[in-house]
């Protein structure tokens, strides 16, 4: 990071040694500025104790303040110094889905977001501070402080990940001298630390994804462009009700006493908005060609094949080149998955529409690994179209795979894309029913004269399903890695042996399906079965199972579960009915009656159910003998009436007199006299 220009109190302002080092004004000029600035109410700092004076950029002269930027650079391009060092910490989410607190719960998904990003930022400070410790010794200043300009880049570099990671927000001190307990704390006890004294924090961040959306919606949605003043001042007008602002695609009237939309500062936004170039902006809304301008302005990349299996995957949707019927649009659509280390094909879906074929893909992409004993891959490529929106779901990093790569509509970039173009001009080509491209740049893929053959659409989802299951069996192309072996023995036998095992946490809750049901001693029922609760593929016994029983027995919960190629369930997770996972449910465990036809398994199945039953018999026995007798005496309480009917005789009993206690124990009676006559008497 050019260390020239520096945040403080909220203002870019620069720094004196960087000026003074180049030659661009002397020590009375500077002093100059600094008495001005003070005196129009810019921000200036003094220097002193290892920091640079500062003077707020905008209050030096214009002349002297282009020369600055031409010099010394645009600070509206400057990159944080923590972007070099930084990635998703994919084992970090990875350890907050599974960890669970002595009680054990777990984790609420906002907790589990949050500690994940602070993992991230943290392995990125130490790398940095590692590398500026290198830099200092280097230059003959091994005790420089480091703490200050390492608080400033990590308190700067929310504004990179508002931008570049979907509004995500790090909340690590911006005191240097917390910040610098909590690293070191950090690496000597690692994940656990960032949880301790923060399972209660809710705290909401400043800037919301509406609020940068609606930023966007002016900035770019207009015919004009407006500056970063003009955008402030807009949104400022809207939310005092002095303008409205109506979203031009869905008519929606943007509600200013939303809660998402809150009062923000003019520098707040120049800083959001002043990270993006405006010429790349504008070229971008305005291109006609997508194409042409990627060729402008995106780079490209060669990259080698992965040696394993199961280090990549590369999906992607296509449209065999075959039509079922007349009119445009009549083709069936398929979305694929392609292990790059082995190039086979490992999911395939189908359907008349893309309407709902991308979830039930990942569905069958995690029926099909499971089935053949394979974890899931570590990384996939996608196109966003249809994936951008599971980007915070199943396809962040750590959840359903280490790392994730959305790719916005860039075809060259999937390599799956060129697998496509192999099978249609090789293997689909060869068919009478072929439908060629009529602006093909090739000549002998120019579509012929003539009216379309049609395939009706079993007959178009066979020949698919025949041509993947040859591509699979053909011989891998790199004879010299993988000598004698095909595709899928590539697949099987040459995973990578790094691979992750898969992590249901991540998968079931967006990808499964919701089934509420209840507990009853100590059972769930799912697809009509009663089924046992347990941990990693455990039957759950002891105080575990207690656990469990005295948080959901006889609640409501939510059971996601995922079911297999055969219909059988696959993996079933029980969460409350707020969404904290509390347990796994496991088939339930049977065994013959018949000791002569009992099988081993059946003898371990009623070993279990025995140790299930006598853990909660043992329990209630437990404690039904620390339960002592009680007898409850109801003492009598006299009542008021306002409300009597004349001519009702009413018993009434006089006070007893208080008996006498004789030596010989003996008790003097009390006589009982009535205000009523009796019946002899009356009579």
């Amino acid at each position: 990071m050019n260390t020239a220009y520096i945040e403080f109190d909220g203002k870019l302002c620069v720094a004196a040694c960087a000026v003074k080092e180049k030659g661009i004004v002397e020590q009375w000029r500077w002093d100059e500025w600094v008495k001005n600035a003070k005196k129009f109410g810019f921000k200036t700092r003094p220097g002193g104790n290892g920091r640079p004076s500062l003077i707020e950029l905008n209050a030096i002269p214009q002349q002297h303040r282009e020369r600055i930027i031409e010099t010394l650079g645009n600070p509206a391009k400057e990159f944080n110094a923590l972007e070099e060092f930084f990635t998703m910490d994919a084992a970090a989410r990875a350890f907050y889905d599974k960890f669970r607190h002595t009680n054990g719960k777990s984790l609420e998904p906002f907790q589990i977001s949050k500690y994940t990003i602070n993992a991230s930022v943290l392995n990125a400070l130490a790398a940095l501070r590692t590398n500026r410790e290198t830099m200092t010794k280097r230059l003959g200043n091994p005790r420089r402080d480091l703490t200050a300009g390492l608080a400033a880049d990590c308190a700067d570099f929310n504004n990179v990940l508002k931008l570049k990671h979907n509004g995500l927000q790090h909340n690590l001190p911006k005191n240097a001298r917390k910040l610098n307990d909590k690293l070191n704390r950090y690496i000597r006890e690692g994940y656990n630390c960032l949880i301790d004294g923060r399972a209660n924090n809710t705290n909401a961040q400043v800037v919301t994804r509406e609020m940068i959306q609606l930023w966007n919606d002016i900035f770019a949605g207009q015919r004009k462009k407006p500056t970063h003043f003009e955008v402030s001042a807009k949104y400022n007008a809207f939310l005092s009700g002095k303008i409205e602002i109506v979203n031009g695609e869905t008519g929606e009237l943007h509600n200013p006493k939303a809660e998402c939309y809150k009062k923000i500062s003019e520098s707040s936004v120049y800083n959001y908005l002043s990270d993006w170039d405006n010429r790349i902006v504008t070229h971008l809304k305005r291109a006609g060609d997508r194409q042409k301008y990627m060729g402008k302005y995106i780079p490209h990349a060669s990259m080698e094949q992965p040696a394993y299996s199961g280090s990549i995957i590369s999906v992607d949707d296509r449209q065999p080149p075959y039509k079922w019927g007349e009119g445009a649009g009549n083709r069936m659509w398929f979305y694929m998955a392609q292990d790059l280390g082995s190039q086979a094909f490992t999911a395939w879906v189908h359907g008349d529409t893309k309407d709902g074929i991308i979830i039930e893909f990942y569905r069958q992409l995690v029926r099909n690994y499971t089935a053949w004993g394979l974890n899931m891959p570590n990384e996939i490529e996608c196109e966003s179209s249809l994936n951008s929106s599971f980007a915070q779901t199943f396809l962040s990093a750590g959840a359903m795979f280490q790392a994730v790569h959305i790719i916005p509509n860039m075809a060259r970039s999937k390599r799956i894309e060129r697998t496509f173009g192999e099978l249609r001009n090789n293997h689909e080509r060869q068919y009478e029913e072929f439908m060629a491209r009529p602006h093909a740049k090739a000549e002998h893929l120019q579509s012929k004269p003539g009216e379309i053959k049609y395939l009706p659409k079993d007959a178009i989802v066979e020949r698919e399903l025949k041509m993947i299951e040859d591509w699979n069996n053909q011989l891998h192309p790199n004879q010299q890695l993988h000598p004698g072996m095909s595709r899928w023995d590539v697949l099987m036998d040459k995973q990578h042996p790094d691979l992750k095992p898969t992590n249901w946490h991540g998968i079931l809750p967006h990808l499964g399906y919701c089934t509420k049901s209840s507990m009853a001693l100590g059972r769930i029922m799912l697809q009509g079965k009663q089924r046992v609760i347990g941990f990693e593929s455990q039957v759950a016994l002891g105080d575990t199972l207690l656990n469990v029983m005295s948080e959901i027995e006889g609640e409501e919960v939510q059971v996601f579960w995922l079911d297999d190629n055969e219909g059988k369930v696959l993996k079933a997770h029980v969460h409350n009915m707020e969404g904290r996972f509390i347990c796994e449910l496991l088939d339930e465990l049977p065994f013959h009656r018949a000791k002569l036809e009992q099988t081993d398994r059946c003898r371990e199945n009623e070993r279990l159910t025995a140790a299930y039953r006598a853990t909660v018999e043992g329990y209630a026995h437990r404690m039904g003998k620390a339960i002592n007798q009680t007898i409850i005496i109801e003492n009598e309480q006299p009542k008021s009436k306002r409300f009597s009917i004349a001519g009702i005789e009413r018993r009434t009993v006089e006070e007893p007199v208080d008996a006498e206690i004789i030596e010989t124990i003996e008790h003097k009676e009390t006589t009982v006299k009535t205000t009523s006559k009796s019946l002899y008497d009356r009579f």
